[in-house]
């Protein structure tokens, strides 16, 4: 779904499932002015139940055309229109949360991409949306398969081809190069330089994963160095620090639209189920660590948790067409 600070890491479930429960409500005719002073009192409480509302009222702007198109202004002028005297709903459900914070503990810095890479995923060379994905052919023969959420921009000279990825997951073949220049990769946490290959690089939050298919990568950190065979893995941080393990060959299955799980759990599959869609699915802590084992389309959320109810003790909740529950069935 999105990427989180670590110190702004989402609630846990069940504060989660109240945040929602109460924003669907007060979205309601229903919703009474009673109602309004118990959500008001509910956020007070602690900084985590402010968290899970921001979050609750992010995936619901999210889900939300108009609001997608006004993402990078969203949290100045909801600040700003929560002092006006005339509000409507949506607005009154933020001015009780800023009256809360504003009564409590401080203002709740939420995680909001930084404008700075916002901008800069905006402005690059070659993007994807949030469920969309794309293949380019490079100049020099080489293919990129552009996963969804993703930002890359190419910058090919006299000395070198380098992609530099912004933000998201690609997978690249490279083609031999008639002027014999170097193929670069460049993540926020180190370089990856192409010995004739096939391999995928996926930037997270703090971290990025390169696994190589075909041929041998070199990586460089800030702190270490290493060429990677085909069948391997390195995840490198912030820090320089260079984990290397086997690799997961059913990950680039992505291209073709499905995720592969093997060895994998409930909510590491949901995980990645969530980078697809707009929506919120949360995963209950009760069902979790449940193993699941299939192919599963990147782009049917419904078919997706109908094999898995099918397959688990497990049943879906859906508070909103935008926020679904995965519980267990009893």
């Amino acid at each position: 779904m999105s990427q989180f600070n670590v110190e702004n890491e989402l609630p846990d479930f069940d504060i989660l499932e109240q945040a929602a429960s109460w924003f669907a409500h007060l979205e309601s005719a229903e919703a009474t002015e009673e109602d309004h002073q118990r959500l008001k009192a509910w956020l007070s409480e602690s900084p985590a139940h402010q968290r899970a509302w921001r979050y609750v009222e992010k995936i619901s702007q999210r889900f939300s055309i108009i609001h997608q198109e006004n993402q990078v202004n969203n949290t100045s002028n909801t600040l700003s229109k929560l002092q006006q005297h005339t509000l409507g709903r949506r607005a009154l459900l933020r001015s009780l949360l800023f009256a809360a914070i504003v009564g409590g503990t401080g203002l709740v810095s939420w995680q909001y991409p930084p404008l700075s890479s916002m901008a800069r995923a905006m402005r690059a060379d070659f993007r994807t949306g949030i469920g969309e994905q794309k293949d380019i052919v490079l100049a020099d023969g080489s293919h990129i398969w552009l996963n969804t959420d993703t930002a890359i921009n190419i910058d090919y000279n006299k000395q070198q081809r380098h992609i530099e990825l912004v933000q998201g997951e690609i997978l690249i073949e490279t083609a031999p190069d008639r002027q014999q220049r170097s193929f670069w990769v460049s993540s926020q946490q180190g370089q990856m330089q192409a010995l004739g290959t096939r391999f995928n690089v996926y930037q997270q939050a703090t971290e990025t994963q390169l696994t190589v298919y075909e041929g041998r990568v070199a990586v460089k950190t800030k702190t270490q160095q290493h060429i990677l065979a085909a069948g391997k893995q390195a995840t490198f941080a912030d820090t320089g620090e260079l984990r290397l393990s086997n690799a997961n060959i059913q990950q680039s299955a992505w291209i073709t639209g499905v995720i592969v799980a093997d060895q994998m759990t409930l909510a590491e599959l949901v995980d990645q189920l969530g980078r697809y869609h707009r929506g919120h699915i949360g995963v209950s802590p009760d069902v979790a660590t449940l193993a699941v084992v299939g192919s599963f389309p990147t782009q049917d959320q419904a078919r997706v948790l109908s094999m898995l109810t099918a397959s688990l003790p497990i049943k879906v909740r859906s508070l909103s067409p935008w926020w679904v529950s995965i519980v267990p069935a009893n």
